[in-house]
């Protein structure tokens, strides 16, 4: 426990010292694009899926650069093989377009820049058994998400964002209401 505790520490050490000698990010707007794999886990068999995400991210540096307010929309779909105990296996389909405001917590310099962040709006999301009804179930519910990355800048104003986002959105057909997601992007700022 207490080598844990120790190791913990020095992380956060680490993080405020890099936060301290940060070179600040130009107060600029930044848009960007992003794409990965989305990990999901379905209520009806509590079986693992994946899929794809897209998203769309506009923000803007506040107060010494260091934070960014902005909004993200995206679009996510997946298919769920579900194997019933009798009959014949079918999928599922599902998409979930998220619209979130969100805050960030920038740290490092211009060659590189962690950051830290969180989300929060409503969901639009669809599932649908293309094989068995033609009868696609949508619901709207509160979502939120919680991104940890990284940014490479090539140029000034260009950069590569590698990010993890944990997402949960409420009255969803995932278990928990919960999905996990790995994107690659591309920000620009101007």
């Amino acid at each position: 426990m207490l080598k844990r505790i120790s190791v913990l520490t020095l992380v956060l050490l680490a993080v405020a010292a890099t936060a301290v000698m940060a070179e600040p990010i130009p107060d600029k707007w930044m848009l960007t694009p992003r794409f990965g794999y989305v990990f999901m886990t379905s209520n009806d068999d509590g079986e693992s899926f994946d899929g794809m995400a897209a998203s769309l991210a506009i923000e803007h540096n506040i107060y010494g650069q260091h934070y960014a307010l902005g909004l993200m929309t995206g679009y996510g779909w997946a298919t769920d093989e579900i194997t019933p105990t009798e009959g014949e296996a079918f999928d599922i389909d599902h998409t979930s377009i998220p619209i979130l405001a969100t805050f960030k917590y920038m740290f490092g310099n211009m060659r590189w820049t962690g950051h830290l962040g969180f989300g929060a709006g409503v969901h639009i999301s669809s599932t649908k058994a293309p094989e068995v009804t033609s009868q696609e179930e949508s619901v709207t519910g509160f979502a939120m998400s919680v991104p940890l990355g990284v940014m490479f800048w090539v140029t000034e104003n260009i950069n590569i964002n590698i990010a993890y986002q944990y997402n949960w959105m409420l009255s969803s057909y995932l278990s928990d209401d919960a999905s996990q997601s790995a994107n690659l992007g591309i920000g620009f700022q101007f």
